[in-house]
């Protein structure tokens, strides 16, 4: 029984020295490689992304990586020099740490900004959307992206409708997607889209907003379809409602303050009076 004891013993004792020097070489390597990062930025060893590695340790370096990305962001922008290794930083700290949001969203702000890397940018987000499924930024920042940089409305709307139904998105967001309708043409599923936020509102300063907004997208709407009606048929329209029976518009709101729609022949557009 002693002796078993004594190989028992002996055994754990092993164990616990083999977890402190493999702990210690960890250390070692960190310390190693921090020293390698800050001389040269594009340095990122293999070894340190593996999401399987020591948890702990992998938090350490990435905190450690960010704040010197910050510092090489800095210099590099001061010196009005290449950002190339901005993707590949950043990537390297979600892959550290996948829980690092700020990693995610601002990394590919500047990653798609000053480092010109779309692509980079991009997946950047999409990681994030896989690793933080309930966060709202990364659709949204890939919808304003989409929308600022790409000129992609159709995008951007599909990327802001998925934010909205993330937890804790905030209600203006979705304001985002009838512009993006607005942007493409299609004015009369961003009107209908106003008139809910417009029944929706929660104060009188969100609903005038909401209905100067409906105003826009109908008057649009109205314009295209009147302008389409006269190239067609050769005369102006009896009124705006013969529009909507010849299938030219697909209907005209009525509005909570009593104003009216009207066509101006001098203006060739469709206005408001009350």
């Amino acid at each position: 029984m002693k002796k078993l004891f004594n190989i028992m013993f002996g055994i754990i004792i092993v164990l616990l020295m083999s977890m402190v020097y493999f702990s210690n070489s960890q250390l070692m390597d960190i310390y190693s490689y921090r020293d390698k990062f800050v001389q040269d930025a594009k340095y990122i060893p293999r070894e340190m992304t593996n999401p399987h590695w020591l948890g702990d340790f992998n938090i350490i370096y990435a905190d450690f990586i960010w704040f010197e990305s910050l510092q090489y962001y800095g210099d590099r922008k001061e010196k009005k020099a290449s950002l190339e290794y901005l993707s590949n930083i950043f990537n390297s700290i979600t892959n550290l740490d996948p829980y690092f949001e700020q990693a995610y969203s601002f990394g590919a702000t500047l990653v798609g900004t000053d480092g010109h890397n779309w692509k980079g940018c991009e997946q950047l987000l999409k990681k994030g959307m896989i690793n933080l499924p309930d966060d709202w930024r990364m659709p949204f920042f890939l919808g304003f992206f989409n929308y600022m940089w790409y000129k992609n409305y159709r995008a951007a709307e599909l990327w802001f409708k998925i934010a909205v139904k993330k937890p804790g998105c905030p209600e203006r967001i979705y304001h985002f997607i009838p512009f993006m309708h607005f942007r493409m043409g299609d004015y009369y599923t961003g009107m209908l889209m106003w008139i809910e936020i417009y029944n929706n509102a929660k104060n009188e300063q969100e609903k005038k907003g909401a209905l100067q907004n409906i105003k826009v997208y109908a008057k649009k709407h109205l314009t295209k379809a009147i302008r389409s009606f006269i190239r067609d048929k050769g005369h102006i329209p009896e009124n705006l409602y013969v529009l909507v029976k010849t299938g030219y518009a697909k209907g005209i709101p009525n509005l909570p303050d009593g104003s009216k729609f009207y066509y101006n022949v001098v203006k060739d557009s469709v206005l408001i009076h009350k």
